[in-house]
C-alpha cells in the first residue's frame, strides 16, 4: 500500500484487482479500478493537448463527483497541480484564489441549479490569472464562459491514453486554500504517504466503503478520499450535499467510514436511532459533535498538515504519522512527513528546523496534543472550512458607506460584523448582507451586521450580545 506518486498508487491497485469497484455514487454505475486508471490516462492526454503540463495549476470547482478524482489523478500523471476550490466559496473568494494560483484552467460542473458556473463566470470577470480554458462537466452545449473556451468533459474522455508519467515524488500535486488567500503546496510523495498513513489509522481495507460528506475540495474530505484509494476501498461519491443524501448513499452502499460536519452528524444520529447504520465503524467529525448512536471520532487537520492529520483518543489528538510536537509559548508547532512544501508565492512556511507554527494554543500529552483555547488571530474551523473573521472585516470595510469594521464570533461560531459609517453616510445593512452572501462562503458569512457609533474593543464579547 505504498507508492511515491498518486498514479503509481492507483496503477498498483488496478493491477491487483482490475474490476474491483473504486468510485461509487447513486446516479451512475460503479467505476472499477482499471477503468478509473484508464479514464485518468485519457483525461491526462486531453489536458496535455491543451498545453497543460508539469508545474501548471488547474482549479477544481466541483462537487463530490467521480470526475473530481479522475481529474486529480490525470493532473498527477502530468506533474501538474490541482487547486481544489470548495463549491461553497463565493465569487470574491474564487476570483482571489484563481489569481493567487495563477491557474491555467478551471473545471466546473453545470449540474443542479447551475449556481457554480454562474459564480465562476462572475469570478472570471475580476480574476487575474493566465486562464486558457474552462473544463465543463454537463455543460450542455455551452462553448464559452466569460470569453474562455469551454472544453467538454466528453472530449477529454474520448482521447487516447497518456501512458507517460511526468511526475516524481517531489512534483507539487496540491495547492490547498489555507485562509487569507494563501495556498499550501504539497508534493506527491507527501500526499501519497499521508493517504497510506490515514488508511492505516482508520483501518481501511478492500472491504471498506468510505463516504466523505464534506467537500472533496476541503483538506479532510480529500484526505479520506485519497486514503480510500490507497487502501483499495470503495469511495462513495456524494454528489448532492445534505444529510438526506448522506443517509441514502451510506445505506445503499454500506458505508463503513463516514466524515461529516458536526451538524450533519447530529442529523444522521437521529436517523440512526430509528434505523442503525449496520456497517458503520467510524464517524469522523472536524470539531466537537453530539451524535449518539454513531461511532464518533473527532479529527484535526488543516491545509498545511493535510486533512485527518490527527485523531482524538483518550490522551488527545494523536497524529496518524510519527510526528514531533513542541510548544512555542502556548502555541503548537509540528514537524511531520505530511507538512506543506511551502506557500504559493511566499518564501517561508516552516521554521528553520522544519516545524510548522500552527498558532493553536495547546498542551502536550506524550505523543498527543490537546487544543487549549482559541487561536489569537480568531481563526477557527467550521463545517470543514477555515473561517477568518479578519478577512470578513476587511471585506465589510471596503463596502460603500463603511469607514471601519470589526468582526467577532459568538459562542456558537456565528459571525457578527460591526461597522462604523463614513461621515454623512448610512450603509444599507440588508445590502451588505446580500453582498456577503454573493462574495463569501456560507461558513464565513455574518449572521448579522450591526451599525455602531464606536467599534467594540472586544468583538467576540459583543457578538455574544443581542443585536443592536
Amino acid at each position: 500500500m505504498s507508492a511515491e506518486t498518486l498514479p503509481a498508487l492507483l496503477e498498483g491497485l488496478a493491477a491487483r484487482r482490475a474490476d474491483a469497484a473504486a468510485l461509487v455514487s447513486l446516479s451512475r454505475p460503479p467505476l472499477g479500478r482499471a477503468a478509473f486508471a484508464a479514464q485518468a490516462r485519457r483525461v491526462a492526454e486531453g489536458l496535455a493537448r491543451q498545453g497543460i503540463g508539469p508545474g501548471d495549476r488547474v482549479a477544481l470547482l466541483l462537487p463530490n463527483r467521480p470526475e473530481f478524482l479522475v481529474l486529480l489523478l490525470a493532473l498527477a500523471r502530468l506533474g501538474a497541480t490541482a487547486v481544489p476550490l470548495d463549491p461553497r466559496l463565493g465569487v470574491e473568494e474564487i476570483a482571489t484564489l484563481l489569481s493567487r494560483a495563477r491557474a491555467v484552467a478551471v473545471a466546473v460542473g453545470w449540474g443542479g441549479d447551475g449556481a457554480l458556473p454562474r459564480r465562476l463566470e462572475a469570478a472570471l470577470g475580476v480574476a487575474r490569472a493566465p486562464l486558457r480554458c474552462v473544463i465543463g462537466l454537463d455543460a450542455g452545449g455551452v462553448d464559452r464562459l466569460d470569453g474562455l473556451p469551454v472544453l467538454p468533459w466528453k472530449a477529454l474522455d474520448a482521447m487516447p491514453e497518456h501512458e507517460a508519467v511526468l511526475a516524481t515524488a517531489e512534483s507539487i500535486i496540491l495547492a490547498l486554500p489555507a485562509g487569507e488567500a494563501r495556498l499550501a503546496l504539497h508534493a506527491q510523495g507527501s500526499v501519497a504517504s499521508h493517504a497510506v498513513a490515514v488508511a492505516r489509522a482508520l483501518e481501511l481495507g478492500e472491504a471498506s466503503a468510505a463516504l466523505p460528506a464534506l467537500p472533496l475540495a476541503c483538506p479532510d474530505g480529500l484526505a479520506l478520499a485519497l486514503a480510500a484509494i490507497a487502501a483499495g476501498a470503495r469511495l462513495l461519491c456524494q454528489e448532492e450535499a445534505g444529510p438526506a443524501a448522506t443517509d441514502a448513499l451510506a445505506r445503499a452502499h454500506g458505508a463503513t467510514h463516514l466524515l461529516a460536519a458536526p451538524g450533519e452528524l447530529a442529523a444522521l444520529s437521529t436517523q440512526a436511532a430509528r434505523r442503525p447504520y449496520a456497517a458503520l465503524r467510524f464517524a469522523g467529525s472536524p470539531g466537537a459533535a453530539e451524535a449518539p448512536g454513531l461511532p464518533l471520532r473527532e479529527t484535526w487537520g488543516n491545509a498545511e498538515t493535510q486533512g485527518l492529520f490527527a485523531l482524538r483518543d483518550e490522551s488527545g489528538f494523536r497524529p496518524v504519522h510519527p510526528a514531533a510536537l513542541r510548544l512555542e509559548g502556548e502555541a503548537l508547532e509540528i514537524q511531520a512527513p505530511s507538512l506543506l512544501s511551502g506557500y504559493c508565492g511566499e518564501a517561508e512556511a516552516l521554521t528553520p528546523d522544519g516545524f510548522l507554527r500552527t498558532g493553536q494554543p495547546a498542551a502536550l500529552a506524550g505523543e498527543a496534543f490537546i487544543p487549549s483555547g482559541p487561536r489569537p488571530d480568531g481563526c477557527f474551523h467550521r463545517d470543514g472550512m477555515l473561517v477568518t473573521p479578519a478577512a470578513l472585516a476587511r471585506f465589510l470595510a471596503r463596502q460603500p458607506g463603511v469607514e471601519e469594521a470589526v468582526v467577532g464570533a459568538g459562542p456558537d461560531g456565528a459571525l457578527v460584523g460591526f461597522i462604523r459609517a463614513l461621515p454623512d453616510a448610512t450603509p444599507d445593512v440588508a445590502a451588505l448582507l446580500e453582498a456577503c452572501r454573493e462574495a463569501l462562503a456560507v461558513p464565513g458569512q455574518p449572521a448579522r451586521i450591526d451599525l455602531v457609533r464606536e467599534l467594540p474593543a472586544d468583538p467576540a464579547a459583543a457578538a455574544s450580545q443581542p443585536g443592536a
